[in-house]
Formats: structure tokens, sequence, C-alpha cells
């Protein structure tokens, strides 16, 4: 996935962003005016998306689909959802 999006930096493997580990830590470190990509699982996804946009892991704010991608963005007033693309899986 590096090689096609071109990653400069490549891939870095964190710690911390298992399925049922705590939102915060990553929450409070991701920088927005940089492009990075968080790759991880469920629950995690959802609960950090939430966390982010509303300050809180629940409720959800978006239901992930299986290998759909969330763009977060953030202006003057927060973090918030820019696009989200899901595969078709009909």
């Amino acid at each position: 996935m590096a090689e096609t999006l071109c990653a400069d930096t490549g891939i870095e493997q964190m710690a911390d962003i298992a399925a049922m580990d705590d939102v915060k830590n990553l929450g409070k470190l991701l920088d927005p005016g940089s492009d990075h990509m968080v790759v991880g699982h469920l629950p995690y996804m959802e609960k950090l998306v939430s966390y982010l946009t509303t300050g809180r892991e629940e409720p959800k704010v978006i239901k992930f689909q299986n290998s759909g991608i969330v763009c977060l963005d953030q202006d003057e007033s927060g973090w918030f959802i820019r696009w989200t693309l899901n595969p078709d899986i009909s």
C-alpha cells in the first residue's frame, strides 16, 4: 500500500492500536498538519473516529465496513469526516 500511495516516509508499525486498546493515546498524538494513514481493526477504528470528532468513544459516529476508508481533517472547530470510501461487497 505504501508503494501505491507513494509514501515517502514508509510504513511504521505502532503499538497500542489493537482492537480493544485505548484510543485516547493515539488521538492525542495525531498531528492534523501531517498526512498519516492509520490502519487498524474494529472496534478500535470506530472508537478513534468518534473520539477525534466528538471527544468521546461512544456513541459511534460512523459504522465501518471491512476494508473501508475514512478520511479525517481538522479546521478551527476540530476534527471532522471529510470523506469515506467503501468497497463494493455485492
